[in-house]
């Protein structure tokens, strides 16, 4: 009984690892869902240092089309929030394309952060060929502000080559006490 016992379970063990095989070898490769995401911290008037490395791998071709973007780090040129600069607030940009398949869209992230814990800028646009803000937020000082569908539909959307500039009005978080309240954001970044 006991010598019974031992091979189902030497069965199973071979059953089992054969299906991983089984299923390994029919796997799909095809990374069309994976994001990758560089990032890229920057000092206002500080140029970045020179290490050698090429920037090939980020840039986009010559054949790419503007309004797709480019996947990688970028620069921040400026930041308007209720008609104060508050570009030296943020440090580090993050731009990247959503390969989401399942909702076939043309969704383009813009992320900020900034050096205080909770500081950030996050954008969401759809870059068809009338591109639109999908989203707008802003955390500063511990405020969380963010655009409403009404918001999202008035703001506006200018992308030149790499240079995406995006303005609109964006009002405080309904769980804050101040809940509401509206102000305007106005960002430029470069995405290259």
């Amino acid at each position: 009984m006991k010598t019974t016992t031992t091979r189902r379970r030497a069965a199973a063990v071979v059953a089992g690892l054969s299906m991983i095989g089984a299923l390994a070898a029919c796997s799909d490769d095809d990374d069309s869902g994976v994001t990758t995401t560089v990032t890229k911290t920057v000092t206002e008037g500080a140029e970045a240092a020179d290490d050698g490395a090429s920037d090939e791998a980020s840039a986009p071709t010559e054949d790419s089309d503007a309004t797709n973007g480019a996947d990688g780090d970028g620069s921040i040129a400026s930041v308007v929030f209720d008609g104060d600069v508050v570009t030296d607030r943020f440090t580090t940009v993050q731009c990247r394309a959503d390969n989401d398949s399942d909702d076939n869209d043309n969704e383009f992230e813009i992320d900020l952060r900034g050096e205080n814990r909770g500081d950030k800028v996050e954008i969401d646009l759809d870059l068809t060929n009338d591109p639109f803000v999908e989203g707008l937020s802003i955390d500063l000082d511990d405020v969380e502000w963010e655009s409403e569908d009404h918001h999202e539909r008035e703001a506006t959307v200018d992308v030149d080559g790499d240079t995406y500039t995006v303005s609109g009005e964006v009002e405080i978080d309904d769980d804050h006490a101040d809940a509401g309240q509206t102000a305007t954001l106005e960002v430029e970044v470069s995405c290259a």
